[in-house]
């Protein structure tokens, strides 16, 4: 340890504070390069899926349009991206095997590629085609 001769000396005076200069001149806000867009959407598409038959060969049931895919955590594809799979007054078998909510036929837990593998079907090219077909009989019209 260092030891001092003399005291250090304290000032008596207080310090002298100052405030923060604030600038005048306004804060420009940022820019995005445009209005955001979200996913496609097609409600005509939508309505004509849900008069179609389930993916799932001999499924009885009425249809709802399922996603393949997402636009990132928690957000929808495109419309063009949905498949009709069976779903109506609690009997959304394949649309919640496919979600990966219950249990598929052998057991094994549903998901989008247990689903896939399970009923030998490829679910984007299915979308595809199903987007294709509704985009003929729309310009046929």
């Amino acid at each position: 340890m260092i030891s001092r001769r003399a005291p250090l000396a304290r000032s008596m005076k207080p310090l002298k504070r100052t405030w923060l200069k604030r600038s005048t001149k306004p804060i420009p806000k940022r820019r995005r390069g445009g209005p955001r867009r979200g996913p496609a959407l097609d409600p005509d598409y939508v309505e004509w899926l849900h008069e179609r038959h389930c993916v799932v060969n001999g499924c009885p049931y009425r249809c709802v349009g399922a996603h393949t895919q997402n636009n990132g955590m928690r957000h929808r594809g495109p419309d063009s991206s949905r498949v009709p799979l069976c779903g109506g007054l609690g009997t959304n078998m394949h649309h919640e095997q496919y979600d990966g909510q219950c249990k598929l036929p052998n057991g094994e837990f549903g998901g989008h590629a247990n689903f896939e593998r399970y009923y030998d079907k490829d679910m984007r090219r299915e979308a595809a085609i199903h987007y294709a077909l509704f985009q003929l009989l729309k310009d046929g019209q």
